[in-house]
C-alpha cells in the first residue's frame, strides 16, 4: 500500500473562504452599516422587500468587497409570498437567484466588478415582491489566490452536481496557453502522484505540468456528462518550481474540477504488520 507526503498543492478542493465581509448580516442593530434604496425596510432582526409600487429598483447596499474577486454568498429566506433576487456586485452583471422555493438558505458565487460596493436587489422582472431575508455572509472565495486563470480562460466557481464550492473553468479559445494553474516544488528522481475530480461539460480536459518536470506530459479525458477521477504517477526529471496545469487540448472546453492533489510518493508499507 502506497503512502505519500502531505499535499504539494494549496487549496485544492477550493474550500478556502475569507473572512465575512458583511457588516450587521444579522440585522440585529437595525439598518446599522446597511443603504436602503426603495421599497425595503429593517426590523425585527430581518430586512423585509414589500413592493408599494413607488420603486422598481429597491436594494439594500454595503461596500467592503475587494474589486474583481470571487465571493460566496449566503443568506436566508424567512418569508416569502413572491419575487426573486439579484446579486449586483462592484458594478458587475446581475447574478439572478431564484427564491421562490420559499422559507430556507440560499448560497450563490458572485464576481466582483471594479468598485467595492455590493448589493441584493429585488429582481425587476417578477413584480409584487414581498419577502424576507436574514444571516446575510459574503466571503472571498480562494481568498490567498493559489489559483490563477491565464490566457482565455475564466475561473469561476459553483454547487454542482453533488458538489459544493467547485471551481468552474471555461477555456474559450484553441490555444495551449489557457489554463488554470499553480506553482509548487519537486525534486529529480522523485516518484509524484497527480489527480483531480473533473465533470466535463464539453470539449475535453487534460490535466499537466509546464516543462522538464516529468517523463510524461498529460493525463486526458474527453468523457462528458459525470464525475470522474483522472490521475497518474511520474517520475521527476529537474528541480525546481513548476505548475500544475488544468486546461484543454487545444479546444473551446467547459468543466469543473476538485479535489486536485499532488503529492510525492514516499513508498509502500504492506497491509498487514507483525511488528
Amino acid at each position: 500500500v502506497g503512502y505519500f507526503s502531505s499535499e504539494l498543492v494549496q487549496n485544492g478542493n477550493f474550500s478556502e473562504l475569507g473572512s465575512d465581509v458583511v457588516l450587521n448580516g444579522n440585522f440585529d442593530n437595525g439598518s446599522t452599516s446597511w443603504t436602503l434604496i426603495g421599497d425595503v425596510s429593517i426590523g425585527n432582526g430581518v430586512c423585509t422587500f414589500f413592493d408599494t409600487g413607488s420603486n422598481t429598483n429597491s436594494r439594500l447596499v454595503q461596500v467592503g468587497i475587494t474589486a474583481n474577486k470571487t465571493y460566496k454568498v449566503v443568506f436566508s429566506v424567512t418569508r416569502y409570498v413572491a419575487g426573486r433576487v439579484q446579486l449586483i456586485f462592484g458594478g458587475a452583471s446581475a447574478v439572478n437567484v431564484d427564491i421562490s422555493a420559499g422559507v430556507g438558505t440560499y448560497t450563490a458565487y458572485v464576481t466582483a466588478g471594479g468598485s467595492t460596493q455590493w448589493e441584493i436587489k429585488r429582481d425587476g422582472t417578477f413584480p409584487n415582491f414581498d419577502f424576507d431575508i436574514d444571516n446575510v455572509s459574503v466571503k472571498q472565495v480562494d481568498p490567498n489566490d493559489r489559483w490563477e486563470a491565464v490566457g482565455n480562460s475564466t475561473l469561476n466557481f459553483a454547487d454542482f452536481q453533488g458538489k459544493s464550492q467547485v471551481a468552474k473553468i471555461n477555456i474559450t479559445d484553441t490555444s495551449t496557453g489557457s489554463r488554470i494553474r499553480q506553482p509548487f516544488n519537486y525534486v529529480s528522481g522523485t516518484k509524484y502522484k497527480i489527480s483531480v475530480e473533473v465533470y466535463l461539460v464539453s470539449g475535453n480536459f487534460r490535466v499537466d505540468t509546464s516543462n522538464s518536470f516529468v517523463n510524461i506530459d498529460f493525463v486526458t479525458t474527453s468523457t462528458t456528462g459525470s464525475w470522474i477521477t483522472l490521475e497518474a504517477t511520474y517520475d521527476a526529471i529537474s528541480t525546481g518550481s513548476h505548475y500544475i496545469w488544468l486546461r484543454s487540448s487545444n479546444t473551446v472546453s467547459e468543466f469543473y474540477v476538485s479535489n486536485i492533489s499532488v503529492v510525492e510518493v514516499q513508498g509502500d508499507r504492506p497491509r498487514l504488520s507483525y511488528d
